[in-house]
């Protein structure tokens, strides 16, 4: 009895041992549960709103009542219209601009402009090169012919010089045409050398039909050098004759041209750069000239009636043509083919390449604001020709001559009755957001005082000060600018100042942190809390990032009601259990 009595109390024992430790394990497992709940916090207390990309710049307060006039270094004086000690009205000319320097300066600035413009189309129709382009993976598998006999030796031609592609020594027949359809859209297209005739009865052709026509002259290897543009339109008044393309044209070593002689010929000439035709663009006209190269190009008026020879021992002038850059003229000696490089890439390599044709296409694109900017400014100025008054006052200086002043000293200074403006520059990457008009916010670092201003004129012509505001590109042309405190201040003359502008993009839409948001298969999403408690997958639509990066917009998917967590760590899963928290961890 005994032993049984020892045997019952040891199973009892167990019993309550093997009690005990279920009730710990679950007791282990419910605390692990709640500490490894995952803190969600409310999306209100993580969004922010947008009000727009700022802009913030250094300035200074001058004296607004003064007006200094500063000569750039393409303007040349003809006439100055006041004296010191005028009294002068805004609006009142004042200087008269000889024009001759920037009319010059307008036609280059737009032929650098058609350059630049033409560039960026070259780059755009590589990269589209590129992506038609075939990857090595998709080559086809070389078929596997029998062998067959070797074909009889057959004996080389002789070598043929180095020509054009359909190079003609004589163009009798528009239908000998290469390409076009005689349209001034699409005009006939012939590859020619400076020794082909271009007969009578094409010209003549021409005329009657109002067609329109280009004669590309190419050197024996193939190179273009210049293009005759022929319209029937303006052969009208002309007496025609058989034409040497080349007679009147000599090539220089820099690869310009040179017209000279007495002789014939009925079009415009285009040299430089590559082969276009803008059958809207007309020539300007400057000053004669008959010389130019691939970096200035002098366009002069023409007469499509042949030239009378002269019998006179005097020195003649030479004659004029138009010359302009040679702005759609294919190169008719290009025969290349873009299916040439297919199967030479792999597909990674293809895609490195059209990587790297974007960047160039970016580079073009810049070239090309810059170009637009330059030329908008010299046109501005070719447009003007005078400068007028902006301020009531008197004339209080004119100096003797441009020569005799220091760099960025005025030639003409007009006093009016007082006030401040505010004075600063802008990078030409931001020229388009500072407009006449505008209002911008103005912080003195003397005083703390802040104020508005109107922008007041805004500069055409890159100031010679190379400072940058803070960020900015140092290779960006800056422009300066004004502006007219439109409240009452205690700026003083001289003071230092901060400039700030706002586009004021107010957007209906939060933004949240980008740390808070995951990326999978091109979507974005976020971890919130779900009616359950538990956590889920949320895809949002997003979108502009903003901040540098720091903050993105949320447009849907979630409210600022919602609750999500930070999506990383080793217990951020679906299904886990949350937490609510008031603690913002960034």
């Amino acid at each position: 009895m005994k032993t049984g009595k020892k045997i019952l109390a040891g199973v009892i024992c167990v019993a309550v041992i093997a009690g005990g430790g279920t009730g710990g394990i679950l007791f282990y497992r419910s605390r692990q549960a709640e500490k490894h709940k995952v803190d969600v916090y409310a999306v209100s207390s993580l969004a922010d709103g947008y009000w727009g990309d700022d802009l913030t710049m250094d300035g200074t307060v001058v004296a607004g009542d003064v007006q200094n006039v500063i000569l750039g270094n393409d303007q040349m004086i003809e006439k100055v219209l006041v004296k010191e000690g005028d009294h002068v009205t805004a609006g009142t000319p004042l200087i008269q601009y000889d024009q001759t320097a920037a009319a010059l300066d307008a036609a280059q600035k737009k032929t650098a402009l058609a350059v630049a413009e033409d560039n960026v189309r070259q780059q755009e129709k590589e990269l589209e090169r590129i992506k038609k382009l075939k990857p090595l993976e998709e080559a086809p598998a070389e078929p596997d012919y029998p062998d067959y006999p070797d074909d009889p030796d057959v004996p080389d031609d002789p070598d043929a010089p180095d020509t054009p592609v359909s190079t003609l020594a004589e163009v009798s027949a528009l239908t000998q045409a290469a390409a076009g359809s005689g349209s001034a859209e699409d005009p006939y297209q012939f590859s020619c050398t400076g020794a082909t005739v271009v007969k009578q009865a094409v010209l003549e052709q021409l005329k009657n039909t109002g067609g329109c026509a280009v004669f590309v002259v190419y050197d024996t290897a193939g190179n273009s050098l210049y293009a005759w543009l022929v319209k029937g339109s303006d052969l009208s008044a002309a007496v025609l004759s058989d034409w040497t393309l080349g007679s009147q044209v000599t090539v220089t070593e820099d690869g310009g041209v040179q017209i000279h002689g007495g002789g014939s010929w009925y079009g415009t000439i285009q040299v430089g750069g590559d082969l276009t035709y803008d059958p809207i663009s007309e020539p300007h006209t400057t000053t004669p000239a008959v010389t130019t190269d691939a970096g200035t190009h002098t366009q002069t008026e023409t007469d499509t009636t042949p030239a009378e020879p002269e019998t006179s021992t005097e020195p003649q002038a030479a004659p004029t043509a138009v010359i302009r850059p040679m702005a759609a003229i294919v190169p008719l000696a290009s025969t290349a083919s873009s299916d040439a490089d297919n199967y030479a890439y792999t597909r990674a390599q293809l895609k490195q390449k059209a990587a790297e044709q974007e960047i160039q296409i970016q580079s073009a694109k810049i070239e090309q604001k810059k170009a637009q900017l330059e030329y908008d400014s010299a046109a501005e100025k070719q447009s003007s020709g005078q400068e007028v008054a902006k301020i009531d006052g008197t004339v209080t200086k004119v100096a003797e001559s441009a020569e005799s002043l220091e760099k960025n000293e005025p030639y003409l200074v007009v006093q009016g009755s007082g006030g401040v403006l505010i004075q600063g520059t802008v990078s030409e990457m931001n020229l388009k957001k500072l407009t006449v008009g505008s209002t911008i916010q103005v912080n003195s670092w003397e005083s703390g005082e802040s104020v508005s201003a109107e922008v007041t004129e805004v500069g055409t012509t890159p100031t010679s000060d190379s400072g940058q505001n803070y960020g900015e590109n140092p290779n960006n042309s800056m422009y300066p600018f004004q502006a007219a405190v439109t409240e009452e201040s205690s700026l003083s003359i001289g003071d230092g100042i901060s400039i700030s502008i706002s586009s004021m993009e107010e957007s209906n839409h939060f933004y949240i942190p980008m740390s808070y948001v995951r990326q999978e298969n091109g979507q974005y999403y976020v971890m919130k809390k779900s009616k359950s408690g538990t956590l889920e997958k949320q895809v949002i639509q997003t979108g502009k990032i903003i901040n540098g990066g720091y903050s993105i917009e949320v447009i849907s998917g979630i409210s600022e009601d919602d609750r999500i967590c930070f999506p990383y760590g080793k217990y951020v899963t679906e299904g886990a259990k949350t937490k609510d928290s008031n603690e913002i961890a960034y």
